[in-house]
């Protein structure tokens, strides 16, 4: 059964609310310190309900970059199909970029680190979760490859998309790491990683060239 649209803003509104509250109670309290029930009794609901909404405790911090990667995978399977994965690669994450707040993203990223600080666990879930995405986004397009070329992949397909998508990754984190700092503008962020893809893309006759 498809969820309407309106059912899912509201979804997401509660979310957003259910993090805000919890982000909070962790810079108070501690991660490690703060349970889900003391984030479900701050905003009014029972622990059941917050399972509704999220899994894991853990999720709650890193609710927006779970929703930005959903947004990258999704933007990925509507790509044309003869498309080159490293011009696929450039696309979907410029858009998740130009569709994201600077200022909401770095605000994220200040607060993960300063609750990571008091809970080291948080950097390895944080390393799983990109690790995890790199592993999708290079599925997704492995599949793409075969749909296009009509023949399974070989060792070598899954290889050189494994480096394609770590590139791309790699390029994405340098320009997060000299923008946010600096609280570059979303133009300027952008054509950083313009200039990035530039460099990095293939010119040897990979599947990205």
């Amino acid at each position: 059964m498809t969820r309407s649209p309106t059912r899912d803003l509201a979804r997401r509104a509660v979310q957003r609310e259910i993090a805000e509250v919890a982000e909070r109670l962790f810079l108070e309290r501690g991660y490690e310190s703060t349970t889900v029930q003391d984030v479900a009794e701050a905003v009014g609901i029972s622990q059941r309900t917050f399972f509704r909404y999220f899994a894991t405790k853990d999720e709650v911090l890193f609710l927006h970059f779970d929703r930005t990667a959903h947004t990258v995978l999704e933007a990925i399977d509507e790509r044309p199909l003869d498309e080159r994965p490293w011009e696929t690669l450039r696309v979907v994450i410029r858009e998740a970029i130009a569709q994201s707040s600077p200022q909401a993203e770095g605000e994220w990223a200040a607060k993960v680190q300063r609750i990571a600080e008091g809970a080291p666990v948080l950097t390895g879930i944080l390393l799983n979760r990109f690790s995890k995405l790199e592993q999708e986004v290079t599925e997704r397009l492995l599949a793409r490859a075969q749909a296009a070329g009509g023949r399974p992949a070989a060792v070598e397909d899954l290889v050189r998309h494994r480096a394609l998508v770590g590139a791309a990754f790699a390029g994405l984190n340098a320009v997060t790491r000299e923008s946010e700092p600096r609280g570059m503008p979303l133009a300027e962020r952008l054509r950083l990683l313009d200039v990035v893809f530039a460099a990095l893309r293939p010119a040897d006759g990979s599947p990205g060239d």
